[in-house]
């Protein structure tokens, strides 16, 4: 409960100290690119995890000024009792949140497996049926809400278990996992408590839980038409580039180029083909202009200099070149 400044709490510092840094490198990152940021899951797992950790250090710092020194002097003293249980919550809570916070670490390791084939197929099923999911979650909750409210007033009057809000969610969770009696609900209220009993089981067990594997497995058929998809275009890809290897290779063999240039019966076909390779040359120039362009507003708008390309102007937002064409000091 004091800073002993033994190993554990040398430990806790560091802890402190990571905390604080990937922080600020989330906050970095969510200020490139805010859109593609919040649409990778990895990201929201990593703000839980983070957030948790800053709550356990906030919670041991409010412990460690809570204690002090008049509260190891009371201690001392036999003859006076030392009520102990601001401290206590304290460290309840700081367990129960590094209990989760433990699992949100180890799934975090599946972000660093992507080469193991069946990895891949899993993380291309979540991003598939996130969306799905959603809609799924929504409609489920306000289900499960509907039916803990119900349990709530219709037996929360002569049961323990259902006497509130949060019992009754947690009475109706535990019945996924066969730890729900219902038999004393239909014992009270044979024909009300029937009803309610026969809703829940339709409703949750076998309209939810279907439609939860039903979105499982049709993003499961999409992850893998996907993988397959990619492969098959993959090996084309190395086909169409054995192709055209081959072919430059007959060309250059041949000398097709030069005999192009030199045989009169093909002017035009030089001249044509070097037209088109000038609009081609052209084309890929002012793209590369433009694509400066760009980059230069992102800088400016980051208060960073208008170009970091000495080719370019660089004198900052004030220059009449910002926003603008580029000038080209060639």
């Amino acid at each position: 409960m004091e800073p002993t400044f033994d190993i554990l709490t040398l430990f806790e510092f560091v802890l402190m100290f990571f905390v604080a840094y990937y922080i600020a490198q989330e906050l970095s990152e969510f200020t490139i690119n805010k859109s593609e940021y919040l649409q990778d899951g990895w990201n929201i797992i990593d703000w839980m995890n983070l957030l948790l950790l800053l709550a356990v250090v906030v919670y041991r710092v409010m412990m460690y000024m809570g204690a002090g020194g008049s509260l190891f002097s009371a201690l001392a003293s036999e003859g006076q009792f030392t009520d102990l249980s601001e401290f206590a919550w304290y460290i309840t809570e700081i367990r129960s949140m590094n209990a989760f916070n433990s699992i949100l670490i180890w799934t975090k390791t599946l972000k660093y497996v992507p080469f193991i084939p069946y990895v891949g197929v899993m993380m291309k099923t979540i991003k598939y049926s996130w969306r799905f999911f959603v809609s799924f979650w929504v409609i489920a909750f306000c289900i499960f809400m509907g039916f803990s409210i119900g349990f709530t007033g219709g037996f929360g009057d002569k049961f323990e278990k259902v006497n509130s809000l949060d019992k009754s969610a947690l009475f109706l969770c535990l019945s996924f996992v066969g730890s729900a009696f219902f038999g004393d609900i239909t014992e009270q209220s044979p024909f009300w408590g029937g009803i309610l009993v026969v809703m829940f089981l339709v409703l949750v067990y076998f309209v939810l839980l279907n439609l939860f594997m039903a979105i499982m497995v049709v993003a499961l058929s999409e992850a893998k038409a996907n993988e397959m998809e990619s492969k098959a275009n993959l090996l084309a890809e190395q086909k169409s580039k054995k192709k055209k290897t081959m072919f430059a290779q007959m060309w250059d063999m041949l000398e097709m180029e030069e005999f192009i240039k030199t045989s009169a019966l093909l002017k035009g076909l030089h001249a044509r083909r070097e037209h088109k390779k000038g609009k081609k040359a052209d084309l890929e120039r002012r793209r590369y202009e433009r694509k400066q362009v760009i980059s230069m507003r992102r800088r400016v708008t980051q208060g960073k200099p208008a170009m970091d390309n000495e080719e370019w102007d660089d004198a900052g937002p004030e220059s009449p070149s910002a926003g603008r064409n580029l000038v080209n000091r060639r």
